[in-house]
């Protein structure tokens, strides 16, 4: 074998580069939705290192407070093929609310599942709960 006990290491300390992108805001349409219906969700994000930050996902949440986490209802989620070093993408996706979603005042949310140098900011918030309604048709005859 031409290569065996060839062994290549390559270095991660200083010289490496990290993607530091964060999830900068979340905006949803204020007001009330009914569930069943699409919500138009703007997320913006940003690259703030020196890398590209290669591929990733951004999930999107729907939660009774303020505090997005994975245990929050899943919209859906946006994949981002990559995000270039210095740069910011405002991403437009409409997210279905579930039909069974209890009513109540609801933030939207976003996550990133991108490992990068500060985990803090891949997290955000709408500042403002949108109110989700369920339409009661009677019927009178």
């Amino acid at each position: 074998m031409l290569f065996a006990g060839l062994a290549l290491s390559l270095p991660l300390g200083a010289n490496a580069v990290t993607p530091e992108v964060s999830v900068e805001s979340v905006d949803v349409t204020d007001g009330a939705q009914e569930a069943g219906e699409d919500v138009k969700v703007v997320t913006v994000l940003r690259n703030a290192d020196d890398g590209t930050s290669g591929a990733f996902t951004i999930s999107v949440f729907a939660s009774t407070d303020n505090q997005i986490t994975q245990s929050d209802t899943l919209l859906g989620a946006i994949d981002i093929a990559d995000l270039a070093a210095g740069a910011s993408v405002s991403v437009n996706q409409s997210f279905k609310l579930p039909d069974n979603l209890p009513v109540g005042d609801y933030f939207i949310g976003a996550i990133s599942n991108l490992n990068d140098t500060n985990m803090g900011n891949d997290i955000n918030v709408d500042a403002v709960a949108m109110f989700v309604f369920i339409q009661f048709i009677m019927d009178a005859g």
